[in-house]
């Protein structure tokens, strides 16, 4: 059967539905033009989300029995309240690293409280920092809301994750005939889904390995067909039973979205021909592939019951569609309905309970079996290692358990010998596909091995003695782990970037330089390592700092010392990779369109360590205000030239973090921060939160639960110790990094234009 094309229905005042006096909650809370029309507005209609009128905010009565109930986000750490493991558990969430850090935490929670009343002041006196104090309140007040949503939500007895469950219909096969004719009109024409498949191939593929192209194509050659007058496409689907293609169709539509954006963005910030732009532009704007065919991809799993029913085809939908909404705004994860986390967490779940880690290859020399490629053969085997391999990146961001369990992961190398079955494989003349198929399973391998290691980690039971014992041995354990797994990486960039394998699918050979994947692959998974020690380090420093707080011990002192040098030393390297990724030697091995996908990984990576920057400085600017007002001359000029050198570092990495096609969070809270540190006003929201009325912590309760005033200065005893000899250090670690910097600077100046005609490419 062919599904015919049919314009959408949309709901309007024209078929006289009456409108609302107010925009809808929706719209209203995405800051989005709102049709008013009931029962339900244009809007929630297209994107199939409830719509409900109601009073806006100022027109309804305060109740504070709600927020008063709400059990609060504890910040007080004293070791006889509290087990020592929940002082190093975070979760994806930024803020759940904010609330770990005394003094960034209110200097979150101030801004989000007093921003707005100090901004209409600034405006008044005309100092400009006005319109920065109110955005700061915007971006502070959502940053901590949404991790007080999601703990909200959390519970300790909850179920296995079950994403996009829905009431089944009442007539399945209607429903999935109807949105077969709704994905048939969000599609392209057949052209550009050729052309947005080679780009998903080329730029997300090569990044996430985790498709079967070859069972992919033919499913697509079957399923998607130029119409009678090649005007426009058909969808051949089963009548019988449409349902049996939504996989397929859900994967389709997200492999386009993707690759729609990883062109749209390389022509937007990279193309350098003004004329070829100008084409592009055209073209992409002819043949649009918008965000609101994720809803549909939602839409098919639901129809699907996936949780109960899963397959390869759905997990591999579901890992790539975790993909693509991290690269959309974040408003889109409430549309989807679920969250980051939630969408991992239920990936690593379905993929367990599918046992995907019991794969076992079939006898490798049945020469019945001559036809089936490795693809086919390993694909089971690579989805696994693929969402380990993401798992991992993820973990690196996270405290606590995993999702992937140690057992699980040992079960798979334990079992299937699977060095064994890659040697094996490599002995045949392989086609080019294969080869590359095989090349990412020993790449996706090392990854795997690795969180093995992360797992043993945080799965072992121990005291609380030999937790912090642990736990500061960590990083050397994952130093040396990363050093024995990936010796090829230093020194780096010295594998062949230039010999393409390609990979075919129906519009032809997709080019792959394999040397950069594996380059970009064991950058991703050394910059994931260092982030998990800026963590353990900021983490270890956050809980002596509040330790010698409550036990004024000479050991609690020294060792907040130790790790914040070792924060500052961590976080230095982190913004030394993040340079070189956009400005150095790395970013002539990363292919231009791929920047995209790998804006996912790099982003939150760039959020972490500049919040860990943030909270340094913000240290170093109280204890500046306190030596000074003392006397201490020796100190004041110490800590001053660390804090113009950390400015100067911040200032970098803002021109660092612009360069990636979906800047992070973290330029709009830098750019504040810097803003206010250079007119000295960086404490002004935190003076005035110490000086709030009643009003107005009666109106932020939501914040005002998190940090109460002055938590800053409670905890600031540590940064009022600091000794001579660890300023510094932290003085002589600033000083060797503008060395390193000016060197490296050098050197890519001489690479300039390699690094124009790799932007071409």
């Amino acid at each position: 059967m062919t599904a015919p094309r049919k314009p959408l229905s949309k709901a309007g005042a024209e078929d006289g539905s009456s409108l609302s006096m107010f925009t809808c909650r929706s719209c209203r809370l995405r800051k989005r033009r709102c049709s008013r029309e009931k029962p339900a507005c244009e809007r929630c209609v297209r994107l199939n989300i409830p719509c409900v009128y109601e009073l806006p905010p100022k027109h309804q009565r305060r109740v504070s029995s709600h927020v008063v109930s709400q059990k609060p986000i504890d910040t007080d750490t004293t070791i006889a309240n509290h087990p020592l493991r929940a002082h190093f558990h975070t979760s994806l969430e930024l803020a759940s690293h904010v609330e770990k850090d005394p003094f960034l935490l209110e200097y979150t929670v101030a801004a989000g409280v007093c921003g707005s009343r100090l901004a209409l002041e600034h405006n008044c006196t005309g100092s400009g920092s006005g319109h920065a104090l109110s955005a700061l309140t915007l971006a502070c007040s959502d940053l901590l809301q949404s991790r007080a949503d999601s703990a909200a939500t959390e519970t300790a007895t909850a179920p296995a994750p079950r994403p996009f469950s829905a009431t089944p219909p009442t007539d399945l096969a209607q429903a999935s005939s109807d949105l077969v004719d709704a994905i048939l009109n969000a599609l392209p024409s057949l052209p550009a889904i050729e052309a947005y498949k080679v780009q998903f191939y080329q730029n997300v593929y090569t990044a996430l390995p985790a498709l079967n192209i070859q069972a992919f194509e033919r499913a697509l050659e079957h399923l998607v067909l130029p119409s009678i007058d090649n005007n426009s496409i058909e969808l051949n689907v089963d009548v019988a039973d449409p349902a049996r293609n939504l996989p397929h169709l859900a994967m389709l539509l997200t492999a386009l979205r993707m690759g729609y954006m990883s062109l749209l963005l390389y022509n937007e910030r990279i193309e350098p021909n003004v004329n070829q732009k100008q084409q592009t532009q055209v073209w992409l704007r002819l043949n649009e592939v918008s965000r609101d065919v994720l809803v549909l991809v939602r839409d098919c799993l639901q129809l699907l019951d996936i949780c109960e029913n899963p397959t390869e085809d759905i997990l591999c939908c579901l890992y790539y569609l975790r993909q693509a909404l991290e690269n959309e705004d974040a408003d889109y994860w409430s549309i989807i309905g679920s969250t980051n986390a939630g969408m991992l967490e239920a990936t690593v779940h379905l993929a367990i309970k599918m046992n995907l880690h019991h794969n076992v290859i079939d006898d490798l020399d049945d020469h019945s079996g001559a036809n089936v490629t490795v693809q086919e053969k390993l694909h089971r085997r690579k989805l696994w290692l693929s969402i380990c391999s993401t798992s991992l990146h993820e973990h690196t961001l996270r405290g606590g358990n995993p999702f992937v369990k140690a057992h699980q992961l040992r079960q798979f190398s334990d079992h299937h010998r699977v060095f064994d079955d890659y040697r094996a494989i490599s002995l045949r003349n392989l086609p080019s596909d294969d080869q590359i198929e095989l090349d990412y399973h020993i790449m996706l391998l090392k990854n795997h091995q690795f969180m093995e290691v992360f797992c043993d980690i945080e799965e072992s039971l121990r005291s609380n003695d030999e937790l912090l014992d642990d736990k500061a041995k960590e990083n050397e354990r994952l130093e040396l782990f990363f050093k024995t797994g990936f010796p090829d990486f230093d020194p780096a960039y010295n594998c062949d970037t230039g010999l393409p394998l390609h990979i075919v699918c129906n519009s032809g050979n997709v080019p792959v330089s394999i040397g950069r994947v594996k380059q970009i692959a064991v950058f991703q998974t050394r910059l994931g390592l260092l982030t998990k020690q800026l963590s353990n380090s900021s983490l270890l420093m956050f809980f002596y700092e509040k330790d010698y707080k409550h036990s004024g011990q000479a050991t609690s002192l020294a060792n907040f010392e130790h790790y914040l040098v070792e924060s500052m030393k961590t976080m230095l390297q982190v913004f030394g990779y993040l340079e070189d990724y956009a400005f150095g030697q790395f970013s002539q091995v990363t292919p231009a369109g791929m920047r995209f996908v790998l804006s996912s990984s790099i982003s939150p990576i760039c959020n972490r360590s500049i919040i860990v920057a943030h909270g340094l400085m913000l240290r170093l600017v109280f204890l500046q205000d306190s030596t000074t007002l003392n006397g201490e001359t020796e100190r004041t000029a110490i800590v001053k030239d660390i804090l113009a050198a950390l400015r100067a570092l911040l200032g970098s990495m803002s021109e660092c973090m612009a360069t990636l096609p979906l800047p992070p969070k973290a330029v709009d809270f830098n750019a504040f921060f810097t803003k206010f540190y250079d007119m000295g006003h960086l404490f002004l929201a935190i003076k005035a939160y110490g000086s709030a009325n009643d009003n107005e912590h009666a109106k932020h309760q939501n914040l005002t639960k998190i940090c109460m005033p002055g938590y800053m200065h409670q905890y600031s005893k540590a940064t009022f110790q600091l000794s001579t000899a660890s300023l510094q250090q932290l003085s002589k670690l600033l000083n060797a990094d503008i060395r390193v910097k000016k060197r490296r600077v050098a050197q890519w100046s001489s690479n300039a234009y390699a690094l124009l005609l790799n932007a071409q490419q």
